[in-house]
This record gives structure tokens, sequence and C-alpha cells, in this order.
């Protein structure tokens, strides 16, 4: 094709070529290069179909919609059933602690000189407690869906800021009276198994997306592979004067070259 082309080009500016005869030699060029564009072109649509149906073989786990998951305990209502999602997302981000540069105070409690205000130290004396700036409670982080309920952790919230850490001679404050209960030790420890459990989940569908995406990767590699095959085929039979068009009796060049490579 480029050898009639540069033909074409040297009858161009002939005097020894009639108009006539140049016309006829363009016309016919043009309807050769049109077939044989049409034969690549049709060679190239099924070698497209063939990629899809091997495309389409293979799964590719998609990620789902995102949901806005509340971390303020206080926004949940009483004896909420938590989802499996909203779970193991709030199990994997941790307890709400938000650092405030003044939390509420309670009048009351600052006229009799007790506490009287959340403390964000605790965060660090007791890990599992949340704070609520909704309700201005205080909350458990892992005893929600224990058996034995403590509402006032789980549900209501704890304010009574002047009896958290002492409540007389002898008597527990709230916080200790709370995280060091049985029930709450057993929620901390079926909190650790979920936690775990959670981990192996999405490590394992990190692995599985990581394995399609190396098979897209792939096919994708071999899309580009067979492309370059195609324009290297053209190239080949371009600089040898071939024709694209295909023989009755045996495969055309391009589908011989092709299947060389």
């Amino acid at each position: 094709m480029l050898l009639q082309c540069g033909h074409l080009i040297k009858q161009s500016t002939s005097t020894n070529v009639s108009h006539e005869e140049f016309v006829k030699s363009v016309y016919n060029y043009a309807t050769n290069l049109v077939t044989s564009s049409n034969e690549l072109r049709q060679l190239c649509s099924r070698k497209i179909d063939q990629l899809n149906k091997e495309r389409d073989s293979i799964s590719l786990i998609e990620p789902k919609k995102q949901v806005f998951i509340e971390r303020d305990p206080g926004n949940y209502p009483q004896n909420y059933n938590y989802r499996a999602e909203e779970r193991r997302f709030l199990v994997n981000i941790g307890p709400f602690q938000p650092s405030l540069s003044n939390f509420p105070k309670n009048d009351t409690m600052a006229a009799s000189k007790d506490t009287c205000k959340f403390v964000s130290k605790w965060y660090n004396e007791y890990p599992m407690i949340e704070y609520s700036i909704k309700k201005d409670a205080a909350f458990c982080f892992v005893c929600p869906g224990c058996q034995k309920k403590d509402k006032a952790w789980i549900d209501v919230g704890v304010s009574s800021w002047s009896k958290m850490k002492g409540r007389g001679r002898n008597k527990k404050g709230k916080l200790d009276a709370h995280f060091t209960s049985i029930s709450h030790k057993a929620s901390y420890e079926r909190y650790l198994i979920f936690k775990n459990k959670s981990c192996n989940v999405d490590s394992l569908l990190d692995e599985n997306r990581r394995k399609a995406q190396q098979q897209e990767t792939a096919i994708l590699e071999r899309n580009k592979n067979i492309i370059i095959t195609l324009i290297d085929s053209a190239r080949f039979l371009c600089r040898q004067g071939l024709a694209f068009r295909r023989e009755p009796a045996k495969e055309g060049k391009v589908i011989k070259t092709i299947t060389l490579n």
C-alpha cells in the first residue's frame, strides 16, 4: 500500500501520465484501501468480542456504596441493633473520644464544688469510655450487645460527674464499678475476638480485590500486546506492498502474521 501511494505521488507530478489515467489509479487505490481497512476492522472487531467474553468470565469485587455511620453514641436510639457493617466500622475506628477545649459544666455540681463535667484524662484511665457531645454523657464502647445490659452505660449515658471517681467511703465510683465489672470484662473479651475476626475478614477481602486487579491488569496487558501485533502486521504488509484481503483457499497475510506473532 505504501509503494502504491508513492507511485501515485510520482504520477501526480509526471507529465507522461494523463489526467484520466491518474484519476483511475487513485480510484483503484482508494477502493483497495477501503477494502483492506474493512477487513482489518472486522478482524479487530472479532478480537474485541473475544476479549469481552473472556473479561465477562472474571468476577470483580466492587466496593459497596458508602453509608454514613454515626460515631456519637448519643445519636443511637435505645436498644439499637447495630448492623454488621456498622459494628465492623466502629470496632475498627475505636471509641468516640472527642477532645473539647471545655466540656459542659453542671451548674448544680459546680455550686457544691464537686466534679461538674467530663474529664478528658478519663480517656487514658479507661480506654473503652466514650463521650457523647449530643447528650453530654459517658458511654461504654464495648458493652452494647451485652446480655446483662447496664442501660446507664449503653442507652442512656452516665452524667453524674461528681460520682464518677467515688461515692463515699469504701464505695467505688461509677467508673471503677463499671469498668471492673464481670459483665464489662466479658464484653471486652468479645470485642477483642470480633476485632480480630474483622481484621481477618478485611484481609481476605483485600486479597480478593488484589487478585481481581491482577487479573484485570493481565487482560489489559494482553489487549495492549494484541494492538501492537496488529499495528506491526499492518506495517509489515504495507512495507512489502502486500494486500490485506483474505484469499478463499487460505488465510490472508494479516491473519497468518498475527497467528505467527
